[in-house]
C-alpha cells in the first residue's frame, strides 16, 4: 500500500521535472507525501492530485483549456465518489484545492469574486442551500425508502420461513424477528444522522450526481429481480421437485441449515 503511494508521489515529480517547473516538483511531493503520511482512504485521489497539481502548475487552467477540463472531469468524480462513500472531510480538501487551483492558475476567480461583490456571494450561497435543503429532504426519503424496503424483504423471508399466513408475527417470535432484522435502520432518528445530511446539504450537487448515476440503475436491477423471483422460484421448485418427501418440514431444514 505504501509502496503504492510512493509511486504516486514518484510519478508527479517526474511530471514536474519533465515539465521543467521546480514548483510542481514542490507541490507534487508536499501532496502526495501528505497522502502517505495522512493514510490509505483516497489512494487514488493522492495520486491523482499530485498527477494533475505536477501538470497545471506548468500550464493554465483557464477555461476551455485541456488542463482545465481535466481538472472538472477528476474533482467531479473524485467528489462524487467521496460524498457518496462519506468522506465528508476529503470531499472538503477536494473541493478547496480545485478552487485554489482555479484562482491561481485560472479565470474563474471564486474569491476574488466573492470579495468584491459580496452581497451577490451572499445570495448565491443562500441560494445554493437552499438547494442542498431540498436535495436533503429528498435524499432522507429515498434513504428511508431503502430501509423499508429490506424491512419488508426480510419480514416477508421472516412470515415464510415461519409458516405464518395470517401476515401477523405471534408473540413467541417476535424476539427472533428482531434478530431477523437487525442492521436495518428502523424509524431512524435524525439526530443520529446529522453528518450524513449535513453532508447532502453541502455537496449536493456531486451527491445528486452520484444518485444518478447509481441508484435510478440499482433501481431498475431490483424492480427487475421482483419481476423475475416468482419466475426462478418455479424453475427451482420444478427442478427440485419430489425430494420434500426425504426431507423434515421446510421451516424445520431452514432453522437446521441455519444453525449450521
Amino acid at each position: 500500500m505504501t509502496v503504492a503511494l510512493v509511486a504516486a508521489v514518484v510519478a508527479a515529480v517526474i511530471i514536474g521535472v519533465a515539465m521543467e517547473s521546480f514548483s510542481a516538483v514542490v507541490v507534487a511531493a508536499l501532496i502526495g507525501g501528505g497522502i502517505v503520511f495522512g493514510g490509505n482512504a483516497l489512494i487514488t485521489y493522492g495520486a491523482l492530485a499530485g498527477l494533475i497539481t505536477g501538470l497545471t502548475l506548468a500550464g493554465a487552467l483557464a477555461v476551455g483549456t485541456a488542463g482545465f477540463w481535466l481538472l472538472v472531469a477528476v474533482s467531479t468524480v473524485a467528489l462524487a465518489c467521496l460524498v457518496e462513500n462519506e468522506e465528508g472531510a476529503w470531499a472538503t480538501g477536494t473541493l478547496l484545492l480545485t478552487l485554489l487551483l482555479l484562482q491561481l492558475f485560472g479565470d474563474i476567480k471564486v474569491f476574488t469574486s466573492a470579495y468584491n461583490h459580496p452581497l451577490v456571494a451572499l445570495m448565491c450561497v443562500a441560494g445554493y442551500f437552499m438547494a442542498g435543503m431540498a436535495w436533503a429532504i429528498w435524499k432522507w426519503v429515498l434513504y428511508n425508502r431503502d430501509q423499508k424496503m429490506l424491512y419488508d424483504e426480510r419480514r416477508t423471508a421472516f412470515l415464510k420461513d415461519n409458516n405464518i399466513t395470517d401476515n401477523t408475527i405471534p408473540a413467541d417470535l417476535k424476539t427472533n424477528f428482531d434478530q431477523c432484522v437487525n442492521g436495518i435502520d428502523i424509524r431512524p432518528p435524525v439526530t443520529e444522522h446529522k453528518e450524513r445530511v449535513l453532508r447532502w446539504m453541502t455537496y449536493w450537487p456531486w451527491s445528486a450526481l452520484a444518485w444518478l448515476l447509481s441508484d435510478p440503475i440499482r433501481r431498475l436491477f431490483r424492480e427487475i429481480y421482483h419481476q423475475i423471483q416468482n419466475t426462478l422460484q418455479k424453475i427451482s421448485d420444478r427442478i427440485w421437485q419430489g425430494v420434500e418427501n426425504d426431507l423434515p418440514p421446510p421451516a424445520t431444514s431452514r432453522r437446521r441449515r441455519n444453525q449450521h
